[in-house]
């Protein structure tokens, strides 16, 4: 699953777009998604203006706007999820998971959309996008596999600290709402800078 070809993202994971410096556009616009800062959408839109065909920025915008869940987005959704379907075959097969799993959020399957995403990150433990959006997904359905799926994502970059902050974040989060409030606080305490 991971002969995939093309260059990397900062944390390693396998991109199919040629452009270094829109994936390096696109990595600013995944952490300000997993920071909850600023306008997440607003960057990737600059740079799905310069780079059309940059699947993974179509992918990523759909993900975004589809786990907003706000219905007035779903017109925006609709248009992301089809412009990133067009490029799919251009796609790698971590890229391809994000795109089924966006086209099953929008069809109303989130439980689909979830498994996938989580199946996405632990065959991919540095793709922090495919874990939050899983993390996501679980909040709304309300479970509580977030936990299970986030551990592999921890051992992958406790040593790099690349996103660390932000994964320790959703396995705190995990544990208080399944009651472990001490070992939600310790991994909490962990995620801050």
């Amino acid at each position: 699953m991971r002969a995939d070809h093309g260059k990397c993202d900062r944390r390693g994971n396998p991109v199919s777009y040629h452009g270094q410096q829109a994936i390096d556009a696109l990595d600013d616009a995944f952490d300000l998604l997993h920071a909850y800062q600023s306008d997440p959408l607003a960057a990737v839109d600059k740079i799905i203006v310069d780079h059309p065909d940059f699947a993974m920025a179509h992918a990523f915008r759909a993900g975004a706007l589809a786990t907003a869940t706000d219905k007035a987005f779903e017109p925006e959704l609709i248009s992301s999820v089809k412009a990133a379907e067009a490029l799919a075959s251009r796609a790698n097969d971590r890229e391809r998971t994000h795109i089924s799993a966006v086209r099953a959020w929008l069809d109303g399957d989130w439980e689909r959309a979830t498994e996938l995403w989580g199946r996405a990150s632990i065959a991919y433990p540095r793709d922090l996008l495919a874990l939050q959006f899983a993390h996501v997904g679980d909040f709304f359905l309300a479970v509580l596999t977030c936990c299970a799926i986030a551990l592999p994502c921890v051992a992958e970059l406790e040593s790099q600290r690349t996103g660390y902050g932000f994964i320790k974040g959703m396995y705190a989060f995990g544990l208080e709402e399944a009651g472990d409030y001490e070992q939600a606080e310790a991994h909490g305490r962990e995620a801050l800078p």
